[in-house]
């Protein structure tokens, strides 16, 4: 991996890392290397690589150690792809997504943290920084202290639920902190980072257009390839869960992750009984509560952006739960989020609500983490070995099919050949498709006959739940169906879809 610092900027890593603490250390930099890495949760917005930096101590007065010593520190870095043969280089350059970070990590990140709760040393809310230029991010490389991070796609345990949504409550709650006790909000402060208009321009832009395309892709493949005006219905609901008002919302928007997958937190034990002790399985095999025995910290802040609070929940829950866990876990973890918020910010004050309206935001906002899921979850359960056979070292070239452009046959060529593959994929669209005859009269009557001959609508919910925000499904999480053998018979199958409840997507 190529890349050149700039004089001065590889001493002003060495003063924060070694320094900061002693004014009078004294060193000498021997020599350094980026080395390039490839983790199961590297994104693409960046090159990502190790920076080890080999260096001499020559502080005179050291205790129990030699001068002159040769040692070595560890970051990680991301780099400013150059603008090449891959869309996914070109979409860093042309968004400018590196021009932000300076503000965002050297002003915006610091200016939050000073206004958290002070806790454990360890809750931070993100790693520490060292270097943020329009050209490379460099931080702490926090797997070499102990953290882990859990392989895209798998289900998250109950453990590692909870420390991402404390997580997730630190920096909502230390964002609404900074902006009540300054009297106003980050938005201000910053308007070049946190201009509103442009964010939402660019998320319909590059994920809401796509993602309708790529769904409706999918129920071609499928007996539901007669639904009407799908794509027309997804983006009015987006929309009223985006753009909402203020005003109209008990809970002020607050600053937001934007990112809050799993692959965005890394974990780790505070007192670790044995060191061999890896991560969780599924949310299923953990029942006890062990919530202090685990500690997140929330990475990846590049979509960084002001949105109700119960976004970046739902989207982490919709990622990491497994669906059959979903229903009864849900309560237990918005209870989990709203104990850290509480704790958090004391006395409640302007902008706080209690738990009933998270509980009706969480509702307005599911539909959005259903959406993200199908953006998400298709590429996470592609697994390196299927990822190799059909792009091998041409990574770059998958993301620019399925995420950065209209062209989805990434993903659905792998549909055709995998049934177990295309059985998750169909039932994160068809879950969404449920959502959203659910709660849109006018969508639904379009559809009636779809809807009656496979059953699409839980018509108790639509007759109980009709008035207001409560309309907005509550329990979007049935079964979504019988395992599906093949795209070919999806016909013959889909109208038992509704009759297991204890069917697995895995």
């Amino acid at each position: 991996m190529d890349f050149d610092f700039l004089p001065g900027e590889l001493d002003d890593i060495m003063k924060q890392a070694i320094a900061s603490s002693n004014e009078d250390t004294c060193y000498i930099i021997d020599h350094y290397e980026v080395k390039p890495t490839l983790g199961e949760n590297n994104g693409f917005i960046g090159d990502i690589g190790k920076l080890v930096i080999e260096f001499r101590d020559v502080t005179w007065e050291r205790p129990q150690r030699e001068p002159f010593e040769l040692e070595s520190c560890e970051f990680l870095v991301k780099v400013q792809p150059p603008a090449g043969q891959y869309a996914s280089s070109r979409y860093v350059t042309d968004r400018g997504v590196f021009s932000y970070r300076p503000e965002l990590y050297n002003e915006v990140l610091p200016f939050v943290t000073r206004y958290r709760r002070e806790g454990n040393r360890c809750e931070d809310l993100a790693p520490k920084c060292y270097l943020a230029n329009r050209r490379v991010l460099v931080t702490e490389d926090l797997l070499a202290q102990g953290f882990y991070a859990r392989p895209k796609g798998c289900w998250l345990g109950l453990e590692e639920l909870r420390a991402g949504l404390r997580a997730l409550a630190r920096f909502h709650s230390a964002g609404m902190l900074a902006d009540r006790r300054n009297h106003s909000t980050l938005r201000d402060r910053f308007p070049r980072l946190f201009e509103r208009r442009e964010r939402k321009a660019r998320f319909v832009e590059a994920r809401i257009g796509k993602g309708v395309v790529f769904v409706e892709k999918v129920l071609e493949l499928s007996p539901l390839a007669a639904v009407r005006d799908f794509g027309e219905a997804l983006t009015k609901a987006l929309d009223r869960a985006y753009n909402r008002d203020d005003e109209d919302r008990e809970a002020k928007q607050v600053l937001s992750h934007g990112a809050a997958w799993p692959s965005s937190l890394l974990f780790r034990r505070k007192n670790p009984k044995n060191p061999e002790d890896g991560p969780e399985g599924s949310s299923r095999e953990s029942t006890e509560e062990e919530s202090d025995e685990l500690e997140a910290v929330l990475t990846d802040y590049d979509a960084v952006h002001y949105a109700p609070r119960t976004l970046d929940v739902a989207q982490f829950i919709y990622s990491g739960v497994h669906p059959r866990d979903r229903k009864h876990l849900e309560d237990g973890l918005l209870s989990c989020y709203q104990r850290e918020m509480s704790r958090r910010l004391g006395e409640p004050g302007p902008g706080f609500a209690g738990y009933e309206a998270l509980k009706r935001e969480y509702e307005e906002t599911r539909i959005v983490a259903m959406y993200l899921a199908t953006r998400y979850l298709p590429i996470c359960w592609l697994d390196r070995r299927t990822l190799s056979v059909r792009w091998a070292d041409r990574l770059d070239e998958f993301y620019d099919r399925f995420v950065l452009t209209d062209d989805h046959e990434a993903v659905l060529k792998v549909c055709e050949s995998d049934a177990k593959y295309a059985k998750r994929v169909f039932r994160l669209v068809k879950q969404l498709l449920r959502a959203l005859l659910e709660r849109d009269e006018q969508f639904r009557e379009k559809n009636d006959e779809l809807v009656r001959r496979y059953g699409l609508v839980n018509w108790k919910k639509v007759v109980t739940k009709s008035a207001g925000v409560e309309a907005w499904m509550s329990a979007s999480t049935a079964s979504l169906g019988e395992p599906i053998a093949s795209w070919s018979s999806l016909a013959s199958t889909s109208a038992s879809i509704d009759t297991s409840a204890a069917t697995s997507i895995q």
